[in-house]
């Protein structure tokens, strides 16, 4: 086996890969080695101890995953804990900048994640985590560490709790994922939770919209423009998510048996099935009617060919509320007007599609579509009244729409 040695530094490792008549790159500073694949492609790290006299050989890991850099990085921290007893063991990465720029990456491929989230893991990750933390060690990380570089830091900004929050939760997954897919040996976050730093919890974001205030949403949403008009319409009638409304299409609906379901890829939980009423049966037959394009979605881009994005969605929602809501706001509106109206809690939660435990979700299972029906009648009734009671002989009805 040919073995060349000299200080092993990436730029080497890529010079010596050129060349098939080095088998293997023995470090002149330390016992560690690195051994060519036969494909020259990838490599194996190994640590040689000779402390007993027979070489004991370590397998630390693959180049290039691990490269040079980090490798050596990591060294003195592998050398302590062989001599304890521990066999040694390596991290892709060495600071909490290379875990975290991975994550970050992965994430953008992950389609299993909204593209919403992936742009606030960047944002979270670019913005805020890599300037506090980046130049940490990974083996340096503490509880202290993480309360004086993070979260100080952070609440010296003036940043929210709830925002502190969804920061730290970033990272917490970003080592919780690194740890799972064996990046790195062990997670030093496992232990460390939010709790530990900031003991209030976030308080909750109040809506913007009350029970009171439904008479002038009416006419908001009924003076709007075709598109933004239905689309928060549906949202109103059916408590449903933004994300979800935008990319309904038609064959989710059906009209004979009078139910909606959501697949689980448009959902924040899981597959969510509604019950229709007649009145938003009346109101997708006329729209569809109306609808100027042959697309299989409700809310169709400008070629057919996808639904809407979420920053059109977002745009369209504003326009109807002149920036005095927001979508999540007709959320919460219907689930405090179920409140009022008498509707079950367990119902309440059931039509939002909140997720709920595994002894909630056995309850009354049976009677789900039914309770279901009766409250969202019980929903779309009310809203009819305050049309009757309340909107102009000259405003178009919300529910009725002939035009």
């Amino acid at each position: 086996m040919n073995v060349f040695e000299a200080k092993i530094t990436d730029a080497e490792i890529r010079r010596q890969k050129k060349n098939v008549n080095t088998r293997e790159l023995s470090d002149k500073e330390s016992p560690v080695r690195l051994r060519f694949h036969k494909s020259r492609t990838r490599a194996t790290w190994h640590y040689i101890d000779y402390r007993h006299g027979d070489a004991q050989w370590y397998t630390l890991g693959h180049w290039p995953e691990i490269p040079a850099k980090t490798l050596f990085e990591q060294l003195p921290a592998l050398i302590v804990k062989l001599a304890v007893g521990e066999r040694p063991a390596l991290n892709d990465f060495s600071t909490v900048s290379q875990l975290l720029t991975w994550y970050r990456d992965r994430a953008k491929v992950d389609n299993s994640l909204s593209r919403k989230r992936r742009l606030n893991i960047k944002s979270s990750i670019d913005k805020h985590l890599i300037k506090c933390l980046g130049d940490l060690l990974i083996t340096e990380i503490t509880p202290a560490l993480i309360d004086s570089q993070l979260i100080e830091k952070l609440q010296g900004q003036q940043y929210s709790v709830g925002t502190i929050n969804q920061h730290f939760g970033v990272l917490k997954k970003a080592f919780k994922r690194a740890k799972t897919v064996l990046k790195i040996e062990s997670d030093p976050l496992a232990v460390i939770e939010f709790s530990h730093f900031i003991k209030a919890k976030a308080p909750a974001k109040p809506s913007q919209l009350m029970p009171g205030d439904l008479p002038q949403l009416l006419n908001q949403i009924a003076n709007a423009d075709p598109a933004p008009q239905a689309l928060t319409r549906l949202m109103l009638l059916l408590a449903t998510r933004i994300g979800e409304t935008r990319q309904l299409r038609w064959h989710h609906f059906d009209l004979i048996n009078c139910r909606l379901d959501i697949p689980s890829t448009l959902t924040k939980t899981s597959e969510h099935t509604l019950p229709l009423t007649q009145t938003t049966i009346s109101y997708l037959q006329c729209y569809k009617a109306s609808q100027m394009s042959n697309s299989v979605y409700l809310f169709p881009s400008s070629t057919g060919r996808k639904p809407i994005n979420e920053t059109t969605a977002n745009d369209w929602v504003q326009q109807v509320s002149n920036r005095q809501w927001t979508a999540h706001d007709l959320r919460k509106l219907a689930r405090t007007s179920f409140d009022d109206l008498g509707v079950d809690w367990w119902v309440g939660e059931r039509i939002l599609n909140h997720a709920i435990s595994g002894l909630d979700e056995a309850y009354i299972q049976t009677e789900s579509t039914r309770r279901k029906l009766a409250a969202l009648e019980l929903w779309h009734a009310h809203i009819e009244a305050l049309i009757s009671d309340n909107a102009p002989k000259t405003t178009t009805r919300l529910l009725n729409n002939n035009d």
